[in-house]
């Protein structure tokens, strides 16, 4: 029972540690310090497990991170993946949609930036 409690209480702290991370990485993101949160992003991509919310939105602040730099063929490559079910939230839904439509813009295919803007 013990064990029990100790590893609930390692899995709270691993994700409170991994929300931290995320506001940090977002906070440097803001204040255009890239690097820097593209490495926060890569720390808390390792902490949060694959299937908590939190990993989806590492992975979508990665992309985000790689659009503010523009770094727009880095940046479909970190999107290229499919959002799960359990991810497709409005918020993460519309985030994808925004990132694919500035990817596209970045690379001047106007109309799949149209599309992907307008769908978001």
């Amino acid at each position: 029972m013990l064990l029990l409690l100790a590893f609930g209480g390692c899995r709270e702290h691993e994700a409170e540690a991994a929300k931290g991370i995320y506001r940090d990485a977002y906070s440097l993101f803001r204040n255009q310090h890239y690097k820097e949160a593209l490495d926060r992003a890569a720390q808390g991509l390792q902490r949060a497990g694959t299937n908590s919310d939190l990993y989806w939105n590492f992975r979508l602040l990665q992309v985000e991170i790689l659009l503010g730099e523009r770094e727009a063929v880095n940046a479909r490559k970190a999107l290229n993946f499919e959002l799960p079910p359990k991810a497709r939230t409005p918020r993460n839904l519309s985030r994808y949609l925004l990132c694919q439509g500035f990817i596209a813009s970045l690379l001047q295919d106007n109309k799949e930036a149209g599309s992907r803007l307008a769908a978001a």
